[in-house]
């Protein structure tokens, strides 16, 4: 279970900073910005996009930091058998 969590923390983490750097890269690199974000990113502003990015890569700290508990205390309950 403590594997799932960590493969399901780093797959936020990533997708949630990709969805923030693409969100960035339409924000400040095109010039008809809502044209490509509904193209792109399928959202109706660049904000939008970066939203959930930053959203995902928050819940992927989360979902890290619980599976490092978790991990903690697992190995105590090992270390006092």
């Amino acid at each position: 279970m403590i594997k799932a969590g960590n493969f399901l923390a780093w797959v936020l983490v990533i997708l949630g900073a990709i969805r923030t750097g693409m969100g960035l890269i339409v924000a400040l690199g095109l010039e008809n910005h809502e044209a490509a974000s509904q193209r792109y990113l399928a959202t109706s502003g660049s904000g939008e996009a970066i939203d959930q990015g930053l959203m995902m890569l928050a819940a992927g700290i989360v979902v890290g930091v619980l599976v490092r508990i978790a991990r903690s205390l697992e190995n105590r309950t090992e270390a006092q058998r």
